[in-house]
């Protein structure tokens, strides 16, 4: 139903009805799998001849024309379908490559789903390496308003700032000097 939406909704679009197409292939290998899955080989056997008559009774009004119902449009479906039920080896193998594939997807997903990080705080000294790196807090720095400057003292140093970072600075307890 979901897939006949879709076709409703995306009609332009070719790959929703390849889409169809396949979904309806898929639905019947994966029927036939359900069905011969625990059937020996010659049971597998009478079910494809059972498969082949009903494909050609279905499609050819002349019964007399026996293999040639094949030639028709829709035997490329049928013979994907004998190949897989007759040979079980095939479906093994492609649920292997399956299984793998699905847990080499969740591996990828799950290890970009964390990163690990060191719980600590590294050591000053290993931040503030550059020597004309000075502490900027409001016990040990004061801001002077000169006229339309303002001016950031701290530990012997003073560098011109601009109004809104002076009163960002001002907002967060640092102390404005009137001065002149």
């Amino acid at each position: 139903m979901l897939v006949r939406v879709l076709c409703g909704i995306y009609w332009w679009n070719p790959l929703v009805y390849l889409l169809k197409k396949d979904l309806s292939q898929s639905m019947e290998i994966r029927c036939d799998l359900s069905v011969t899955g625990h059937l020996k080989e010659k049971e597998r056997a009478d079910y494809l001849e059972v498969m082949l008559k009903a494909f050609c009774e279905s499609g050819v009004p002349d019964k007399s024309k026996g293999v040639a119902c094949l030639v028709e449009e829709h035997s490329q479906s049928l013979l994907e379908r004998f190949r897989i039920v007759a040979d079980m080896e095939i479906v093994q193998k492609k649920q292997v490559n399956v299984f793998a594939g699905v847990v080499m997807l969740m591996l990828l997903v799950v290890s970009y789903s964390f990163i690990f990080q060191s719980k600590y705080d590294p050591p000053i000294s290993e931040i503030e390496t550059d020597v004309n790196t000075y502490r900027v807090d409001e016990e040990t720095s004061y801001i002077i308003k000169q006229g339309d400057t303002y001016i950031l003292y701290t530990e012997g140093v003073e560098a011109v700032i601009d109004e809104d970072v002076a009163m960002g600075l001002q907002e967060e307890g640092f102390i404005l000097k009137g001065g002149e």
